[in-house]
């Protein structure tokens, strides 16, 4: 469960613009020097992106070959998320 006061906080931080537009370094190093030669063999590839935001992770994962679901406390950036 949320706290009201963490739902408000993340929800001013979205009306700001608060959000990534492109994935972090660490997620696409994590990607090229570890979960790639993890997943290589792997046909089926699901990840969760717990916290997904405006998804901008998920659909770098999704380029990967995952099939990916994402969840967060707030809709408006969750709706984004999902059209991407």
């Amino acid at each position: 469960m949320t706290s009201p006061t963490a739902q408000k906080h993340y929800q001013k931080r979205f009306k700001e613009g608060y959000g990534l537009a492109y994935p972090d370094g660490h997620i696409i190093r994590c990607w090229e020097n570890f979960l790639k030669l993890k997943f290589k063999s792997t046909t089926t590839k699901n990840l969760l992106d717990f916290g997904c935001w405006n998804g901008t992770h998920a659909e770098y994962f999704a380029s990967k070959g995952f099939k990916v679901f994402g969840a967060d406390i707030l809709r408006d950036p969750l709706k984004i998320a999902k059209k991407k």
